[in-house]
């Protein structure tokens, strides 16, 4: 049930997103997500634990591949990020956050100690109807 609720709040923030912000908000909302889902801090930033193409990256954000270039050639000129072969590392977590207008400047949640997950009560036996 939380993963069916999580995927859906997702959704409905993608949809709402779309409709109102521009391709370089949407592109550093999404990098600011795999940032604090999948980062793994790294000597020089946060690298995103994701191999993800530019093409997926735009299928992601809703937005031609041509304007994914143009923000992602603008956020490295502004040196936010760094990219590879598939591969990105947010240089500039605090910017990279003003840019998306959040924030969530905060180190990735996988560095962040999660509470210990509550433990469900044992199944009750399955009895045929009489």
């Amino acid at each position: 049930m939380r993963a069916v609720a999580a995927k859906l709040r997702w959704a409905t923030r993608r949809r709402q997103e779309f409709g109102s912000c521009a391709v370089g908000t949407r592109v550093a909302r999404v990098l600011g997500e795999l940032t604090r889902v999948y980062g793994r801090p790294c000597e020089v930033g946060i690298s995103i634990g994701v191999s993800l193409t530019q093409p997926e990256l735009a299928a992601l954000v809703g937005a031609s591949e041509p304007s994914v270039h143009r923000v992602l050639r603008s956020l490295r000129e502004h040196r936010v990020i760094e990219t590879g072969y598939r591969r990105i590392l947010v240089r500039d977590v605090p910017e990279l956050s003003r840019i998306a207008g959040t924030d969530w400047g905060a180190p990735p949640l996988s560095a962040s100690p999660r509470p210990a997950p509550a433990i469900p009560p044992p199944p009750r036996p399955w009895r045929r109807p009489s």
